[in-house]
């Protein structure tokens, strides 16, 4: 921690970030990591790269680290911006519960009872931008608090004021009181974007926003993406809605089409595995690994085994075995009654549970072999019991 007589750098305050930078002289460097207010000093932190502690230097250079303050005062008079452009959109209500202005983006947070249209964020980013283009030069001086109130001049509910107060004008847009860093005039911001909008708490909602080479930054690569999109589906950019919208129109038709061919393959492979089931005291039983299929088509299979008219009993493990343990899914037809329960065919493969028709789970062994082992076995308790 360093403390100097007296600092350039902006201590952490009203949802502005502390300043970083380097204090040096011969013989000594302290690269400051962050500023912060501890009482009436001003507290640096940072890291001591330099020094003889028994000479430490009388006076030193104190340098702000300029282009992350500047990018810090973009964002905080854009704040002032979108908290005009909030009122005059959304509602004279909408008034700041906290922010956060931060070198890389900027968090506004204001009360409002309900999500933000996408007209209504086009129109505040277009009026904030209108109002850096306008130029606006900043005034910032002092009043004594109650005049300024008097003026209209916007004050934070909860937060505390002396008898005088400093106050931040952008003329014929905003005026607020505000103890932090602005640019010289609304131009300086350069680009307003906003990133997100969303709810925080009952009233309260968050805008989230970038100003400067951030926001610049993000408009090319958004057109970047929308150029080389174009060109992966070989439309010109103003019909790539229309061209998305067929590819998921055909997406869907070939799932339904996927579906119903699955569904014919399942039918295919009940019919299969039926004729090649053994039989034991009138109940057909298939304990079958197959690798090739899903948990869900499993599920889907073992249904369609349960709504025959044929007593139908029986596991199966779908999945190739893997790092994940294969699906269980054990059935058996209703008419079985007390005599097959499928929680226990699972439990004699693996782990799971259900009702006694149907139970689902995941297999105990891990390689094929072993797989086709417990399903024998299992196979083998339940046709003891049958008999």
């Amino acid at each position: 921690y360093l403390v100097l007589y007296e600092s350039p750098f902006y201590a952490e305050s009203g949802g502005q970030v502390g300043d970083t930078g380097l204090v040096v002289a011969p013989g000594f460097r302290f690269v400051v990591r962050d500023t912060q207010r501890v009482g009436d000093l001003i507290v640096h932190h940072g890291d001591l790269e330099e020094a003889d502690l028994a000479a430490l230097p009388e006076r030193v250079t104190a340098r702000v680290d300029l282009e992350r303050r500047r990018r810090i005062m973009a964002n905080h008079t854009a704040t002032h911006l979108l908290h005009a452009a909030l009122k005059t959109v959304v509602s004279k209500e909408a008034n700041q519960k906290g922010s956060l202005v931060h070198p890389d983006y900027l968090r506004f947070d204001f009360t409002h009872d309900a999500a933000l249209t996408g007209a209504e964020l086009e129109a505040i980013e277009r009026m904030v931008n209108q109002r850096i283009a306008e130029n606006h030069p900043l005034s910032i001086g002092e009043d004594e608090y109650q005049e300024a109130i008097s003026k209209g001049v916007t004050a934070l509910f909860g937060e505390k004021y002396g008898d005088r107060v400093r106050v931040v004008r952008v003329p014929e847009v905003s005026a607020e009181l505000c103890g932090g860093t602005h640019c010289r005039a609304t131009g300086d911001i350069g680009l307003f974007q906003i990133l997100s909008e969303r709810a925080i708490s009952a009233g309260v909602r968050r805008i989230v926003a970038e100003t400067r080479d951030a926001a610049l930054g993000r408009v090319q690569e958004g057109r970047r993406l929308l150029q080389e999109t174009a060109r992966l589906l070989g439309v010109p950019p103003e019909q790539l809605p229309a061209r998305v919208e067929k590819l998921a129109l055909d997406l869907r038709e070939l799932k339904k089409g996927a579906k119903k061919a699955a569904q014919t393959d399942l039918g295919a492979l009940r019919k299969a595995l039926l004729g090649e089931a053994p039989v034991e005291g009138g109940v057909r039983l298939v304990f079958r690994h197959l690798p090739e299929l899903d948990g869900d088509q499993a599920a889907q299979l073992a249904d369609a085994f349960r709504s025959g008219e044929e007593p139908v009993a029986g596991v199966l493990v779908a999945g190739a075995a893997g790092d994940r343990p294969p699906a269980l899914v054990a059935f058996a037809t209703k008419d079985l009654g007390k005599r097959v329960n499928a929680t226990e065919l699972v439990r004699a493969v693996g782990k799971g549970g259900g009702r006694p028709d149907f139970a689902k789970g995941a297999a105990a062994a891990g390689d094929p072999a072993a797989l086709e082992a417990a399903l024998a076995r299992a196979c083998d308790d339940l046709r003891a019991k049958l008999r």
